[in-house]
């Protein structure tokens, strides 16, 4: 079972499937983890899946792995207190040395919490203090190694077991009858009596459609404005930062602003103190309706050194042509795409970009992002599978895309009417359709601010018109089947 020893460059390993629960405890530790050499392998299956799946690690594949790490992470599905002992998992990681931190368990006889193992609600300080005492850190894990493999090992208990089963008569092979009342439900099954229950289908795409035309008039009656006073519908203004005609940046990243006058100081507080590489910022705002623009500038007059330049457009274009526009006026190959109210840790570029170096075939980069404000959790935390993709969009726009890939394949997709508040997902699946690909970084890198949602939002009015849709321009995609 256990893998040959090395030199543990991994600081911290979770591995688990995704829940909201364990989304939220992992969000916690953020602010413990950002900084550290970090794996959180989350996952959540719609069909069996096999070795080599990405993101998976199985059988010698899963042992380097744990090999390889200081602290094994392990938070419960469920609230259940105190959570059953995962005998697979905390073995599996003794016998390779690991530190566990778990939440409280019951039945874990023979082993010895705080001698074996470390369990705590506070994973966040425990943690913490761990990494920062490698000698108790190896201790523990020492100790748990010694007692997996040599004071209680599972081979002498299941020996006398498996003994008594060999002895067993195997059954004789027979026809499996299924019987009747199973028949009718599996009939049942494959044609359903009744249509899916979508309530009010007319009068929500009558809503969903007066509210694209009232957006479409909106934009036509700024165009127009924009053509009387400066002689071009599409009318940009650029203001420069001291810093920014000097810039040569090896990463450019563009932010898209509309209305969050608010928020946008913290977010470029955030990408300005990232570390180890050269950035420049490109903001776009998408005539904002309140002070962004001035803010955007008061942050230039505050930090002369970040080269920013601040994209002011006299009129709005929507999310994917702001964000084209910004790709446009980028310098750097490699393009960091922002949301204005989301957050970078200050190591999120460079690895992100190592992550590229790493994979010179990758379209794009993205990490695993903590969730913050009204709701805690995670997403993008799984990696790159594009029958995941096909199902639900689970990669956020944060992300970092290299210009060529976006050049290749005509950019962000600016049809409106049927991908409204889907334009990141629709981008994906372009990637996919062409062949490319992305790479996952398995940390928590970035932020993502969850705020306040109607619960019906527009997006979600006509979602299977807008699925059909994305279904007709991408046919040859693994779509799940009904």
């Amino acid at each position: 079972m256990a893998a040959p020893t090395v030199d543990r460059d991994l600081d911290v390993l979770f591995l688990g499937g995704k829940t909201d629960r364990r989304a939220a405890r992992l969000a916690g530790l953020a602010p413990v983890l950002w900084d550290r050499d970090v794996d959180l392998r989350l996952f959540s299956f719609s069909k069996p899946v096999r070795p080599g799946a990405p993101g998976l690690a199985f059988g010698d594949d899963k042992y380097r792995l744990l090999a390889r790490t200081s602290v094994l992470l392990n938070i419960h599905r469920d609230d259940v207190r105190p959570g059953y002992y995962e005998w697979a998992r905390m073995v599996e990681a003794m016998a390779n040395g690991c530190c566990i931190v778990t939440e409280p368990v019951a039945g874990c006889e023979p082993f010895i919490e705080g001698e074996h193992f470390i369990a705590t609600d506070d994973l966040e300080q425990v943690v913490a203090e761990l990494l920062d005492d490698e000698e108790r850190c190896r201790k523990i894990g020492e100790s748990a190694r010694r007692a997996a493999m040599h004071e209680f090992p599972l081979s002498s208990a299941l020996a006398p077991v498996l003994e008594e089963l060999d002895s067993v008569r195997p059954p004789v092979d027979r026809p499996r009858r299924v019987p009747r009342y199973r028949r009718r439900m599996i009939v049942a099954q494959q044609h359903p009596l009744l249509p899916p229950f979508r309530p009010h289908h007319e009068i929500r795409t009558r809503l969903y459609r007066a509210l694209i035309a009232e957006t479409a008039l909106r934009r036509r009656v700024e165009r127009t404005r924009s053509l009387v006073r400066h002689g071009a519908e599409d009318h940009v203004d650029l203001h420069r930062s001291a810093a920014y005609d000097g810039a040569t940046p090896q990463v450019s990243v563009v932010v898209t602003l509309f209305d969050y006058g608010h928020l946008i100081e913290e977010t470029l507080d955030s990408i300005a103190a990232s570390t180890d590489v050269d950035i420049e910022i490109v903001v776009v705002d998408d005539h904002s309706g309140d002070n962004g623009r001035d803010v955007v500038a008061e942050f230039t007059e505050r930090r002369p050194d970040v080269p920013l330049l601040l994209v002011a457009s006299a009129a709005n274009r929507g999310l994917p042509a702001a964000r084209n526009l910004g790709f446009e006026r980028c310098r750097a190959d490699r393009v960091m795409v922002m949301d204005a109210d989301n957050l970078l840790y200050p190591n999120a570029i460079e690895r992100l970009s190592g992550a590229l170096d790493d994979d010179p075939d990758a379209a794009f980069a993205y990490s695993t992002l903590e969730e913050f404000g009204v709701t805690s959790g995670v997403r993008s935390a799984m990696a790159w599978t594009v029958e995941r993709l096909c199902e639900s969009n689970y990669i956020d726009a944060q992300a970092m895309v290299r210009r060529s890939a976006w050049e290749r394949n005509e950019g962000y997709p600016t049809d409106a009417e049927l991908t409204f508040g889907w334009e990141d997902w629709a981008f994906w699946l372009r990637l996919a359709a062409a062949g490319e690909h992305g790479v996952h970084v398995a940390q928590m890198l970035g932020r993502y601010r969850t705020q306040v949602e109607s619960m019906i939002s527009t997006t979600n009015l006509v979602a299977d018109h807008m699925i059909d849709h994305l279904r007709l321009q991408h046919p040859d995609l693994p779509w799940p089947t009904d």
